[in-house]
């Protein structure tokens, strides 16, 4: 939710920009993501709006991609320390929970 307080336009909101079903509902993502109009409400609204449309999965699902073209990346490089400490960090990013 910190992201979404400062106004910081982060993935989840733009796969819910994208699929969104109506004018109603992207004004209403405009007022919440400006700081100087947020109502305490609007973080609840937009969680709200991600669950209608199953924004987390396509969220995870764009993760998993670009986590996976990171990992193929790494396949280049000789086995090492380093190499192994950013493939947790890989792993990780995908599954935590917050």
């Amino acid at each position: 939710g910190d992201d979404f307080h400062e106004g910081k336009i982060t993935i989840p909101i733009i796969l819910l920009l994208e699929n969104l079903s109506s004018e109603e509902e992207r004004e209403l993502i405009k007022i919440a993501l400006n700081p100087k109009t947020q109502t305490s409400y609007d973080f609840e609204k937009i969680l709200q709006l991600m669950e209608k449309y199953n924004i987390n999965e396509l969220a995870r699902k764009e993760a998993t991609h670009f986590i996976n073209q990171a990992k193929k990346s790494l396949e280049t490089f000789k086995e090492s320390q380093i190499k192994n400490i950013l493939l947790e960090l890989l792993d990780f990013a995908i599954e935590r929970s917050y």
